[in-house]
Protein backbone atom coordinates (compact mmCIF):
# COMPACT_ATOMS: atom_id res chain seq x y z
CA UNK A 1 0.00 0.00 0.00
CA UNK A 2 2.44 2.55 0.64
CA UNK A 3 4.63 1.85 -2.41
CA UNK A 4 1.60 2.52 -4.18
CA UNK A 5 0.77 5.91 -2.52
CA UNK A 6 4.69 6.85 -2.26
CA UNK A 7 4.12 6.81 -5.79
CA UNK A 8 1.73 8.59 -6.38
CA UNK A 9 3.41 11.55 -3.80
CA UNK A 10 5.85 11.39 -6.65
CA UNK A 11 3.46 12.28 -9.29
CA UNK A 12 1.88 14.86 -7.48
CA UNK A 13 4.70 16.61 -6.42
CA UNK A 14 6.90 16.33 -9.74
CA UNK A 15 4.15 17.53 -12.41
CA UNK A 16 7.54 17.15 -14.93
CA UNK A 17 8.43 13.76 -14.41
CA UNK A 18 8.58 11.65 -17.82
CA UNK A 19 7.32 8.61 -18.39
CA UNK A 20 4.63 8.65 -14.99
CA UNK A 21 5.91 5.17 -14.88
CA UNK A 22 9.31 5.92 -13.12
CA UNK A 23 7.30 6.86 -10.27
CA UNK A 24 6.26 3.30 -10.15
CA UNK A 25 9.43 1.38 -10.12
CA UNK A 26 10.64 0.03 -7.19
CA UNK A 27 13.32 0.98 -5.01
CA UNK A 28 13.90 3.99 -7.21
CA UNK A 29 10.77 5.39 -6.23
CA UNK A 30 11.97 5.64 -2.66
CA UNK A 31 15.14 7.87 -4.60
CA UNK A 32 12.70 10.00 -6.40
CA UNK A 33 10.63 10.53 -3.31
CA UNK A 34 13.85 11.81 -1.49
CA UNK A 35 14.97 13.85 -3.93
CA UNK A 36 12.18 15.58 -3.87
CA UNK A 37 12.82 16.85 -0.23
CA UNK A 38 16.02 17.61 -1.51
CA UNK A 39 18.13 14.77 0.36
CA UNK A 40 18.68 12.05 -2.75
CA UNK A 41 21.37 10.00 -1.06
CA UNK A 42 18.79 9.55 1.57
CA UNK A 43 16.58 7.81 -0.78
CA UNK A 44 19.33 5.62 -1.85
CA UNK A 45 20.08 4.69 1.60
CA UNK A 46 16.53 3.69 2.25
CA UNK A 47 16.30 1.97 -1.05
CA UNK A 48 19.64 -0.10 0.22
CA UNK A 49 17.49 -0.57 3.40
CA UNK A 50 14.78 -1.81 1.82
CA UNK A 51 16.93 -4.67 -0.48
CA UNK A 52 18.51 -5.34 2.70
CA UNK A 53 14.58 -5.97 4.41
CA UNK A 54 13.55 -7.61 1.49
CA UNK A 55 16.10 -10.17 0.97
CA UNK A 56 16.60 -10.89 4.89
CA UNK A 57 12.24 -11.66 4.86
CA UNK A 58 12.47 -13.83 1.66
CA UNK A 59 15.68 -15.51 3.26
CA UNK A 60 13.57 -16.44 6.09
CA UNK A 61 10.85 -17.66 3.89
CA UNK A 62 12.98 -19.62 2.15
CA UNK A 63 14.68 -21.84 5.04
CA UNK A 64 11.71 -21.79 7.71
CA UNK A 65 14.52 -20.32 10.32
CA UNK A 66 13.82 -17.21 12.40
CA UNK A 67 17.58 -17.14 13.67
CA UNK A 68 18.92 -14.46 16.10
CA UNK A 69 21.76 -13.03 13.60
CA UNK A 70 18.81 -12.88 10.74
CA UNK A 71 16.18 -11.05 12.87
CA UNK A 72 18.91 -8.22 14.17
CA UNK A 73 19.82 -6.96 11.04
CA UNK A 74 16.44 -7.25 9.37
CA UNK A 75 14.93 -5.18 12.73
CA UNK A 76 17.65 -2.86 12.29
CA UNK A 77 17.21 -2.04 8.44
CA UNK A 78 13.53 -2.35 8.89
CA UNK A 79 13.88 0.57 12.10
CA UNK A 80 16.46 2.44 9.99
CA UNK A 81 14.33 3.02 6.68
CA UNK A 82 11.17 3.87 8.83
CA UNK A 83 12.95 6.76 10.57
CA UNK A 84 14.91 7.85 6.94
CA UNK A 85 10.95 7.92 5.40
CA UNK A 86 9.41 10.33 8.06
CA UNK A 87 12.49 12.53 7.97
CA UNK A 88 12.09 12.86 4.01
CA UNK A 89 8.23 12.96 4.45
CA UNK A 90 8.80 15.91 7.13
CA UNK A 91 10.57 17.45 4.53
CA UNK A 92 7.79 16.97 2.28
CA UNK A 93 4.92 17.90 4.91
CA UNK A 94 6.95 21.03 5.90
CA UNK A 95 6.85 21.70 1.74
CA UNK A 96 3.17 21.72 1.81
CA UNK A 97 1.95 22.70 4.82
CA UNK A 98 4.46 25.32 6.87
CA UNK A 99 2.05 25.45 9.17
CA UNK A 100 0.98 21.81 9.90
CA UNK A 101 4.25 19.81 8.75
CA UNK A 102 5.52 19.13 12.77
CA UNK A 103 1.78 17.85 13.34
CA UNK A 104 1.45 15.60 10.36
CA UNK A 105 4.92 14.13 11.48
CA UNK A 106 3.82 13.44 14.78
CA UNK A 107 0.67 11.83 13.70
CA UNK A 108 2.76 9.74 11.10
CA UNK A 109 4.82 8.57 13.90
CA UNK A 110 1.71 8.06 16.27
CA UNK A 111 0.26 5.84 13.48
CA UNK A 112 3.39 3.86 12.77
CA UNK A 113 4.00 5.50 9.38
CA UNK A 114 0.35 4.53 8.16
CA UNK A 115 -0.77 7.76 7.63
CA UNK A 116 2.23 9.26 6.22
CA UNK A 117 1.90 9.54 2.70
CA UNK A 118 -1.74 10.52 3.31
CA UNK A 119 -1.19 13.54 4.37
CA UNK A 120 0.69 14.87 1.30
CA UNK A 121 -2.63 15.08 -0.39
CA UNK A 122 -3.36 17.57 1.85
Amino acid sequence: MTYFLESLTIIHFDKKIKPIGKAFIPFYNKVLLADLAGYKFLGVLRSGCSFITLFLGIYCFVTFTLKLFVFIPHLFFFIVGFVLDLFTSQKLFKRKSEKYGDLFTVFSVLSLGLLRLSFCFY
